[in-house]
Formats: structure tokens, C-alpha cells, sequence
């Protein structure tokens, strides 16, 4: 610091820079451990974390904005006592600050003992560092600089090795069958068959499903093997049951399993995923494998805002969306810093994973096919539909399922657009397209809102539509119970392909044509024991686990045994499980979960 008789004026200047630059410093030192670990344990460790490959250039921002605006209160007070040990302060202050915010994850570490260690380490940083040298603004400046560049460095080979390996998987495509059709599996994220009109629900919330099933097949009695979306995931890309994939609340899609995109890839297909469901089906989760190109997280100022772990504390978030004095104490009223678990905090609307899919199917060479997934999210929580198909959906049971209903019906009309413009286009007719959804949604039933800790009908029952004139009978409708786990080698058997020998399921093409049965999967569905979940959820203490058997569901919770018949009890209200009637369903149950539970990788 300059000394006591130096001029007034140099005294502040030197004071605002060393507040300024600590902030600057501090919050990019913050950034790199942050980005440093998260993508050690995506890459080295196949851990999720929840996060946009653009975190590398984007944290660098979000830290930034986080410690200056700290700076600002104290750079103030620097310039009215310009004299104060303000690169003691600054230094201090910043690093209790950053040491906080990369503790709060940890929800294990209480906050005082946060504080303890922050401070302890801003201390010992205090009186090793050289904050007295005139030329300590330098030093500041110059590590600053280098921050910058690193992380610019970082950035572009991120950018480089993605755009590279697109480049790679085009030039290594072996050549295709002409005659071979495009492939689109459309996932409507957490929309369950009991409120599509498609399925003869009272309210018109899937039109363009409807016209679908009038062009095509509806299996009327499709489940999901998962009541969320990682496991469901990965096994329509795999044709494997979730518990023989690794995959679970931690890690993604193990490697070494053979997944739908690259089936289609060996087949000489360009691949693409676009996915409005970001936190389980982001490049982290490894459902990625065998696509040319991937998009999951937007680029937008509020995700580069949240980038960083600062404002992903929860208290952090509240302060900075404060609209009045009450609000602010109402954040600040309970000491501990939580982070929350869902990191997409600026979602992508359907609307874009469209644009996104129709930009790149519009760019594509005519001469070769193409295999596209698509994930819709506006139906699952918040919950997104326009203005003007929310008014369509007004007075119905409740409010919250006039909101879930025209989620429903705004990514439908999504599919619509899709349709529309690849009939334009003139390759609708020479394109597969499957919609299904991931899982269902509870609206109330059994006293729950929401998915992933149950495995009720509700959360299961999902549609199932296939399209593809010439090979899809059209207006058919399949009873027989079937599973999702089945879609990827029925995708492959209807475009004409040969299933490969290490991908799981069975065709179901065999079901559209009238009078046909064929053996399919098990209707077998397991839910992971909860992390963290409340008392009331069915999977605290452990797995679910969940068979179809014609009209009978039976269920196993950790602690009894469900059966209902879904012919007569569809709210599944009556449990059978004690009949003497029932007993010899229930012990084929039994056994049906018994010889594919243990199937763990």
C-alpha cells in the first residue's frame, strides 16, 4: 500500500485498483477450481455434474460479475478512506466469499464450519502473499491476465475437439443404403398417456397424436421401464433393462454398451440429438454415444449467470432476484448457503429444440438418411405452454392440471411443426417417426405431485405412436401390454436394419399387423432407492420394482407387496395383494422381478 504521506488522490486509485483487481482475481481463481473439478469428475470419474460444456468460458463470467459486485460496497469505501489496509480486506473478504460458495454443494459441511475453513485460508493467504508491494497491483493485473487467457485456451480447444469429432464422425460414415428411411424418435419428457386425447382423454391436448394414429399405429398399452428419465433414457438407446445399466442419480450411460444412435451410424446414417431436458440427458449423462452432434444446454445470459456456482446458492439466487427490502430479508433470514441439484435454470423451450432439429435436418445432403432424437421439456415442471394455448386450458379438475394440459398440447403442436415442414419438405412419407414419452407424471393421485420415487400406473403408462406409410399399417391400435425398453429394435427392424447382436429387446413390428402375436419384454420397471428423498416416498429405504401382467400390476416396495387390476381399478386404489384369488398372479410377479432385478452391470 502507498504510504500515509502520498497524495490523497494516488492513495485512492491505488486503493480502487487493488479492491478491483483482488475481485477480478479471486473470482477467476474460484472459476478454475470449480471448472477444474467438475470436469474431472465428468471425465475422469463418469460422475454427472449437472452443468453446460460452455461452463469453461462461462464460469469465468459468472464469478467475475459475483465477486465485483462484492467489490463495489468496499471499492466505495476505499475511495473515502484510502488509506485503510484495503488489500488485507479485499483479499480476505473475497476469499471467505469464494470459499463458501465452492463449499455450499457439500449440503454435509455445516455452514459455520464453511466459514472456520474460508477464513482460515484467507488469513494464511494474507500473510504469505506480498499485498504490501507497490507493485502488488501488478501482480494482481498480470495473474488476472493469465486467468484469461488459460480459460480462453481452454475454451477454444473444448470448441475445436467438439467441432473435430462431428467432423470425424461425417468423414467415417461408411456409405448407405438409398432406399433406406430417416428415423426421428420424438420423446415427450414427463407426459403421461392418461391426458392425451390420443389416447381418449376428455380434452383436445394432442391433435396432431390423434392424426398420427389415424396415419400410423398406437400401442395402447405402452410402459416405461423407470418413473425418470436417465434410466428410461437409457434404455430405449440400448434396449436394456435399468438394472443392467449402470446409470443412475451419480453417473450416466456406461461405456462399452451398444446404443440406437450408433446402430444407425454403422448403417452410413447422420446422427443428431436436441434435447430440452438438460440436467438428464445432458452430454454428461453419456446418452450421447453414437451422435454426430448434440445439443442440450442453451447459450443465454442467464445460464452463463448460473454458470457459476455463486449464484447457484440458493441464497445467492434470491438476493439477486430480490425486488424489495422484503425479499432480501426473507433471503438472508437463514444462515445456510443450499445449492440446488437442478442446474438448468434457463430452459430450452420446445420451440427451439424444433429450430434446432429442423436448421440441421434442412442443411443435410439428400443422399444419405438420417436418425434424429428429440426431447421436449415444457411439460415437465415449471411447465411451459404460450399464452394462447394456456387460455384453452382453463376450469378443468384443477389448476394444476390445466397448466400440465396445455404443456401437453404446446408440444404437441411441436410436433406438428416438425411434421409440417418435413412434409414441405416431401421426405415425411419416406420418414419413421416414434413418439414416446420418458415417464409419467402424479397430479395429486396417491397423494403425490411429481415422478421418480414411485412406480403407480400414472408414472408409466406412457403413449407410444409409430408412423411410416408403406411399412406401419395405418389406424392400427396394439393391446397388448408392451415395453419401452422394445423401441429401439423395433426402430431398427421397421427401417430394414439387422438388430446387433449386443442390442437388448425385441421387435414389436410384428404387433401391427392384425391376428400377429409375438413374444415381447417383460413389462418390467425399477425405480432407484431415493437420494436424499423425504420419509413419505415409497424408495427411501430402497429399489421399486414393477411388473405388468396382462391386466394385473404388481408392485414390490421395500416394505409390502401392491397388486391391482388395472382393468377395473385403474386409480389403483384396491391392492389385491391379500386375495388368496390373486395368488398365483402374484407369485408369477414374483418370479418376473426376481429373474431381472439381479441383472445388475
Amino acid at each position: 500500500m502507498l504510504t500515509s504521506g502520498a497524495d490523497p488522490q494516488a492513495s485512492r486509485l491505488h486503493a480502487l485498483r487493488v479492491v478491483l483487481l483482488s475481485a477480478v482475481v479471486l473470482g477467476l481463481c474460484g472459476a478454475a477450481i470449480q471448472v477444474s473439478v467438475q470436469m474431472a469428475r465428468a471425465l475422469l470419474l463418469d460422475r454427472l455434474v449437472f452443468t453446460s460444456r460452455d461452463v469453461i468460458w462461462m464460469a469465468p463470467i459468472s464469478w467475475t460479475l459475483f465477486t465485483l459486485a462484492i467489490a463495489l460496497p468496499i471499492a466505495a469505501a476505499a475511495l473515502l478512506l484510502p488509506h485503510v489496509r484495503w488489500d488485507v480486506i479485499a483479499l480476505v473478504t473475497f476469499t471467505i466469499a469464494a470459499g463458501l460458495i465452492l463449499l455450499s454443494p457439500f449440503g454435509a459441511i455445516a455452514t459455520w464450519a464453511s466459514m472456520l475453513v474460508s477464513t482460515g485460508i484467507a488469513v494464511q493467504l494474507a500473510r504469505m502473499l506480498p499485498t504490501q508491494s507497490p507493485r502488488w497491483p501488478i501482480h494482481l493485473q498480470r495473474t488476472a491476465a493469465g486467468l484469461v487467457v488459460a480459460f480462453g485456451v481452454a475454451s477454444l480447444i473444448g470448441v475445436a475437439t467438439r467441432q473435430l469429432g462431428e467432423r470425424r464422425a461425417i468423414a467415417g460414415l461408411p456409405a448407405a443404403d438409398a432406399a433406406a428411411p430417416n428415423v426421428i424418435l420424438v420423446v415427450f419428457d414427463v407426459v403421461r398417456a392418461a391426458n392425451l386425447s390420443a389416447y381418449g382423454y376428455g380434452r383436445p391436448t394432442t391433435p396432431v397424436l390423434e392424426r398420427m394414429g389415424r396415419e400410423g399405429a398406437t400401442f395402447e398399452r405402452a410402459y416405461s421401464v423407470a418413473p425418470w428419465t436417465l434410466p428410461s433414457h437409457a434404455s430405449m438407446f440400448t434396449g436394456r433393462f435399468p438394472t443392467e445399466l449402470a446409470a443412475n442419480y451419480r453417473r450416466g450411460l456406461e461405456a462399452g454398451v451398444p446404443t440406437l444412435a450408433e446402430s444407425f451410424q454403422q448403417r452410413g446414417y447422420r446422427t443428431a440429438g436436441f434435447t430440452g431436458n438438460a440436467v438428464y440427458t445432458g452430454w454428461d449423462a453419456k446418452l450421447s454415444r453414437g451422435f454426430e452432434r448434440w445439443s442440450d444446454y442453451v447459450r443465454t445470459a442467464r445460464q452463463v449467470q448460473y454458470g457459476g456456482l455463486p449464484w447457484q446458492a440458493s441464497k445467492v439466487s434470491d438476493l439477486s432476484e430480490a425486488r424489495s427490502l422484503r425479499d432480501a430479508w426473507v433471503a438472508l433470514r437463514y444462515i445456510p448457503l443450499q445449492s440446488p441439484t437442478n442446474l438448468s435454470f434457463d430452459l430450452k423451450r420446445g420451440t427451439t429444440v424444433s429450430d434446432e432439429f429442423l436448421a440441421w435436418q434442412r442443411a443435410l445432403p439428400r443422399d444419405r438418411p438420417f436418425f434424429a432424437f428429440l426431447n421436449y421439456y415444457d411439460a415437465h415442471r415449471p411447465r411451459f405452454a404460450p399464452p394462447e394455448i394456456s387460455a384453452r386450458f382453463t376450469g378443468g379438475k384443477s389448476p394444476a392440471f390445466d397448466r400440465y394440459d396445455a404443456a401437453v398440447a404446446f408440444v404437441d403442436q411441436q410436433l406438428g411443426r416438425v411434421m409440417d415442414s418435413l412434409q414441405a419438405q416431401g421426405v415425411l412419407d419416406r420418414t419413421i417417426i416414434a413418439v414416446v414419452s420418458d415417464h409419467g407424471e402424479l397430479l395429486g393421485e396417491h397423494e403425490f405431485v411429481g415422478h421418480s420415487n414411485m412406480v403407480y400406473r400414472d408414472l408409466l403408462w406412457v403413449p407410444f405412436l409409430l408412423r411410416y406409410p408403406g411399412r406401419v399399417p395405418a389406424g392400427v391400435r396394439v393391446s397388448t401390454a408392451v415395453s419401452l425398453r422394445d423401441v429401439g429394435a423395433t426402430l431398427i427392424d421397421v427401417s430394414r436394419g439387422q438388430l446387433p447382436a449386443e442390442f437388448g429387446g425385441t421387435s414389436l413390428a410384428p404387433l401391427m399387423t392384425d391376428g400377429v402375436k409375438v413374444p415381447v419384454s417383460p413389462v418390467f420397471a425399477y425405480a432407484h432407492q431415493g437420494a436424499n428423498v423425504a420419509d413419505r416416498f415409497p424408495n427411501k429405504t430402497g429399489p421399486l420394482f414393477s411388473i405388468v401382467l396382462d391386466s394385473l400390476h404388481y408392485i414390490r416396495h421395500p416394505k409390502e407387496e401392491l397388486l391391482f387390476n388395472l382393468r377395473t381399478d385403474s386409480a389403483e386404489a384396491n391392492n389385491l395383494a391379500a386375495d388368496p384369488r390373486f395368488a398365483a398372479s402374484l407369485a408369477k410377479g414374483r418370479r418376473l422381478v426376481d429373474s431381472i432385478a439381479p441383472r445388475r452391470p
